[in-house]
């Protein structure tokens, strides 16, 4: 997932494309937007799943998540009295673009897509006129010389940089640190080379400008559409509909693009838990996120000694939950989870609100890391971070399109361990690929990210920073905040978050 923008929806008029990083973290005043960014989430990813283009939901199994309801409610108030009633979005994720455009009654659970382009590699993009009925299938290159050649100006600035490292370097060339360098540059040459070789094809007009159109009718999915416009664009161009595509390496790939899945984004919600847990946790309770969690855990059939059960109870430790743990199903209805303490048992209905919370995000992130190992039987090819690769058959892979989205997972603990989940956001990070989107108010969260940013000297090229931070204010404004080398933000936050501590102590003197 790269970023979320839109339009008229909620609380914002206009929302700039936000992008996300690896660990991102919304944080800012109540009321601010911060939920609103969530919600649009949740919705956009609830309408790519589900199995009609043409509509969009505010009422199946996204609700509880994200409260909204009807068109009316998700309208921004301004745009109602302006009498503007279409509400759009952007999203990205991986290589692929989604844009589209919502218009409905207000009162209504659901809206009328007007408007879906889905921008694929290489700029082939597919436009859905909903209301006429018609799929443009377009491949727009002069778009794509100009993002190559920000990306190959880019490159060359770090080609640079590491040759001027590796040309002062004094330490141990043997060493790994050396190796790595030279690794890093080889790499980048390469993708130079591969850049100003397309570019090269470009100019010599080996590569295509195309659009084709046709009508859909009634089809439902995205796949009957894309199958029937290109049919019958071989039949009405079966004289030069080769030549047109020479541009692009394969039919195959231009034919088959919807390959791509959105399914293969698994995204986890966790929510706060606000109220005490029973003892037993019911699998039919699908509004409670902790009982959830547990039924997803059993359904896995993680066994003591695995990774995920070992990583459950090295942070049950280091939250001072307990030492270990026993999960009973009662009857085939209901679990029991049971927390060990030194030689004691207990309910983990029993402890405190603080063990309940973090708990659940325990277990959540233990599943999530399970889900990220997956094993490919047949001939094919994925959507990598930034390519599409090939594999073979029985071809082992783990998973890098996954994202945790947490609500206050501060809930309930003591400063101490508020600081420590920013130790175990990145660790999930850095061992398992899996990105985080975090509402927080935790200055002390926040706080320890910023320590582990010097740490790591993640502000320190080559290396990459998966820490972003994104203020919101009361006049629905936002920003990011940079981090220095030393892990200090080069921007201010508003005010009421990091300056509060010490206007208590000022009034204090």
């Amino acid at each position: 997932m790269n970023y979320i923008g839109f339009k008229n929806f909620r609380r914002f008029q206009n929302f700039e494309p936000m992008e996300f990083k690896g660990i991102t973290f919304l944080v800012g005043k109540n009321n601010a937007g911060k939920s609103t960014v969530v919600k649009a989430i949740l919705l956009v990813l609830n309408y790519l799943k589900s199995n009609d283009f043409e509509k969009f939901s505010f009422a199946n199994n996204v609700l509880d998540e994200a409260n909204i309801v009807t068109y009316g409610r998700a309208l921004n108030s301004i745009s109602k009295e302006i009498n503007e009633d279409l509400i759009s979005f952007s999203f990205k994720y991986k290589l692929i673009k989604i844009d589209l455009t919502i218009s409905g009654h207000h009162d209504n659970t659901s809206a009328n897509v007007q408007y879906l382009t889905i921008t694929c590699p290489d700029k082939l993009s597919f436009s859905f006129n909903i209301i006429e009925r018609k799929l443009t299938i377009k491949k727009d290159e002069a778009r794509s010389v100009k993002e190559k050649n920000l990306g190959l100006e880019k490159l060359v600035t770090d080609q640079k940089s590491l040759r001027k490292q590796i040309k002062t370097y004094k330490e141990d060339k043997a060493g790994i640190e050396y190796i790595e360098l030279l690794s890093l540059e080889k790499r980048i040459t390469s993708n130079i080379l591969s850049i100003r070789s397309s570019l090269k094809k470009i100019e010599k007009g080996s590569s295509s400008e195309f659009e084709i159109e046709g009508d859909f009718g009634n089809n439902k999915t995205l796949k009957e559409i894309v199958s029937k416009v290109v049919d019958e664009a071989f039949i009405k161009y079966k004289d030069n509909f080769e030549s047109i595509q020479k541009g692009i390496k394969s039919n195959d790939k231009f034919a088959n693009i919807f390959k791509f899945n959105v399914d293969d984004l698994l995204l986890f919600y966790v929510g706060s838990c606000a109220q005490k847990q029973s003892a037993l946790f019911s699998i039919r309770d699908t509004k409670n996120i902790l009982a959830q969690s547990i039924h997803d855990y059993f359904q896995l059939n993680i066994s003591p000694g695995e990774e995920e059960h070992d990583f459950i109870i090295k942070w049950m430790k280091e939250f001072e939950v307990g030492d270990n743990f026993k999960l009973e199903i009662i009857s085939g209805e209901a679990y029991q989870f049971i927390i060990s303490i030194v030689n004691s048992e207990t309910h983990l209905a029993d402890m405190g609100m603080g063990s309940v919370q973090i708990m659940s995000i325990i277990l959540r992130l233990a599943c999530a890391i399970k889900k990220t190992k997956y094993t490919v039987y047949e001939t094919g090819s994925y959507i990598s971070d930034d390519k599409i690769i090939d594999y073979g058959p029985n071809f082992e892979v783990r998973k890098s399109n996954i994202v945790i989205m947490v609500e206050e997972p501060e809930l309930k603990l003591h400063p101490a361990l508020q600081s420590k989940l920013a130790y175990l956001f990145h660790e999930v990070y850095v061992n398992f690929n899996i990105s985080f989107l975090i509402e927080t108010h935790s200055e002390y969260l926040i706080r320890n990210t910023q320590l582990i940013v010097k740490e790591s000297e993640y502000e320190v090229s080559p290396n990459v920073n998966p820490f972003c931070v994104i203020y919101f204010d009361q006049e629905s404004k936002k920003w990011g905040m940079n981090y220095r080398e030393d892990g200090k933000f080069i921007e201010e936050f508003g005010s009421g978050f990091f300056n509060e501590t010490r206007n208590i102590i000022k009034q204090m003197m």
